[in-house]
């Protein structure tokens, strides 16, 4: 009977785990369709923290997150088709007189504390391409 209960309360933490997982993914979804207009950085992370569900707590500012807020990442970045994985000045010009692709980087985390689990963060990132 008590491995059975130890058994169940996992089940339990794992799938609170998942829904703070799944509320960051809609989180970073819905900030997707918001940086295809271009925002600018602090714009972006602005409207993400003022439209982000109520049981997620955005930090005021990248650099400050409290314990059992979300940290959130914005950048914005350029990137030429010949080399994607290399980052470059946005406004530079790429081989063949190319413009660089405008991307932005969207990263959350969260500390998650379960009632069995130990304490980890839960995150997710998505990469949008504006141009």
């Amino acid at each position: 009977m008590p491995v059975f209960v130890v058994a169940v309360l996992g089940m339990v933490d794992v799938g609170f785990m998942l829904f703070e997982k799944m509320a960051l993914d809609q989180m970073l979804r819905s900030a997707a369709q918001l940086a295809i207009e271009d925002p600018a950085e602090a714009g972006l992370y602005e409207a993400v923290r003022l439209t982000a569900a109520p049981e997620l707590a955005v930090a005021a500012s990248e650099a400050t997150p409290q314990t059992g807020e979300v940290a959130l990442s914005v950048r914005r970045y350029g990137v030429c088709a010949e080399a994607p994985d290399t980052e470059v000045a946005i406004n530079a010009t790429c081989a063949g007189g190319q413009p660089t692709s405008i991307l932005y980087r969207l990263e959350a985390s969260k500390g998650y504390t379960g009632y069995l689990l130990p304490q980890m963060d839960v995150g997710a990132q998505v990469v949008v391409q504006i141009r």
